[in-house]
């Protein structure tokens, strides 16, 4: 985000009147945090991670993971999922109070294993990479004329990916993965008087941004490795994310008394810092799953059409989990057939607000209904706070519920014979 951009968010947060809150149907609002840079990142790599509040990085299983591609070599069968939320955010400051509510498709992945042994795994999928929506108005009085000021934003990064997994040495997974990002971020600002004999006036910008990265993995377990009994289900994880240079065309429309005007700007880049990521996890009694990651990045780096913003600094997001595995006991209730799962995440953002760093916590837990031997449905719940109401900022507080549909096919693998 621009200088100008940053100058009238911190101005509005100090001015916040009861219109701030306000929504239409091309923008509703959101999060005022989400005016910076590329918005808010979105951390969904499936929802047995979110219900963990990890995003996988060492965890293995039968699942499909988008954050670190070669946690995907222990796929048992062909996985497709579909993810998607329903979220109900409040903000407040010391004057005013917004609350929202949206739901969306978080994402679709499939997982496609060709050889078991080898960890042979093609994975495919369309996440989102990050997410923008805010409104914030000013109310204000020039030459006897009241007025307000309107900013309002809108838009995502989403990436379609493409990779593929492979064990060497007996121990170590290995992979690639080409991603496509593409998205549109809206941003407008009007100025609205009460006297309808004055001519309101509109900016209103629209960013076309597209581009490629790639992503690696490794993991390394301990199974073949070990015959400690407490190792053997050890698991440590590490994934690279790279640079990504978004080409970025925008077209900005001018409204006012003269009439209307739009202008396509040059050409430019959006620069987005590479992410290191590290993970473990462990097994214990075939049934007891500990998981934990770390993901760094940057953002001092990023620069927008050449641009770098001081206030831009490294951004981290931690978590922890427990999953809690069915019984193998084929007499057991069927509270005994689900899976349990719960934990807990910190994150700071990668930008500061007048000299405070802006950090969320959440907590999570869901839960893994089977529905057949290779289909499932997963839900889980998540709250999470950031930012805070001292020093004219904003306090975010949110509830997401996440539904998932698994759904497993046998192809190109002959079933095992137990």
């Amino acid at each position: 985000m621009n200088k100008f951009q940053k100058i009238i968010f911190l101005f509005c947060l100090s001015f916040i009147s009861s219109n701030v809150f306000s929504q239409d149907d091309e923008f509703p609002g959101g999060s005022p945090y989400t005016i910076f840079g590329i918005g808010d990142l979105k951390y969904n790599t499936s929802l047995r991670t979110n219900a963990m509040g990890v995003q996988g990085i060492g965890l293995l299983g039968n699942y499909v993971n988008n954050m670190n591609p070669a946690a995907n070599i222990f796929l048992d069968y062909t996985k497709f999922s579909v993810t998607a939320d329903y979220g109900l955010l409040k903000s407040t400051n010391d004057i005013s109070e917004l609350k929202v509510s949206e739901g969306n498709v978080t994402g679709m992945n499939i997982g496609i294993p060709f050889s078991r042994t080898n960890g042979w795994v093609m994975n495919l999928g369309i996440n989102p990479i990050s997410l923008i929506g805010y409104k914030i108005s000013q109310s204000g009085v020039q030459d006897g004329q009241s007025f307000n000021k309107i900013y309002s934003g809108k838009g995502s990064l989403t990436s379609v990916s493409l990779g593929m997994s492979y064990i060497v040495f007996k121990a170590i997974g290995l992979a690639a993965e080409y991603n496509y990002a593409f998205g549109n971020i809206k941003d407008e600002s009007r100025v609205v008087f009460n006297n309808p004999l004055i001519t309101n006036t509109r900016i209103r910008s629209e960013n076309d941004l597209r581009g490629s990265f790639f992503k690696a993995g490794a993991v390394l377990f301990a199974e073949n490795i070990t015959s400690d009994k407490n190792l053997k289900n050890l698991t440590l994880g590490f994934s690279f994310h790279s640079k990504a240079s978004l080409t970025s065309s925008v077209d900005a429309i001018y409204s006012s008394s003269v009439g209307e005007d739009t202008v396509r700007f040059e050409r430019g880049t959006f620069e987005i810092p590479y992410q290191l990521g590290f993970g473990i996890s462990n097994k214990f009694s075939d049934r007891y799953v500990v998981a934990a990651d770390l993901i760094i990045q940057n953002w001092a780096n990023f620069r927008e059409f050449g641009i770098s913003d001081p206030t831009y600094g490294t951004s981290y997001r931690a978590g922890l989990g427990f999953e809690i595995q069915p019984s193998k006991d084929d007499r057991k209730s069927m509270w005994e057939k689900l899976t349990y799962r719960f934990g807990g995440y910190y994150d700071k953002a990668y930008y500061e607000v007048l000299g405070n760093s802006i950090t969320r916590f959440g907590i999570s837990a869901g839960i893994e209904i089977p529905i057949s031997e290779l289909n499932s449905i997963d839900f889980n719940v998540n709250y999470s706070t950031r930012g805070k109401t001292d020093f004219g900022l904003v306090k975010d507080q949110s509830i997401n519920f996440g539904i998932g549909l698994n759904f497993g096919e046998i192809w190109f693998i002959k079933r095992r014979i137990e």
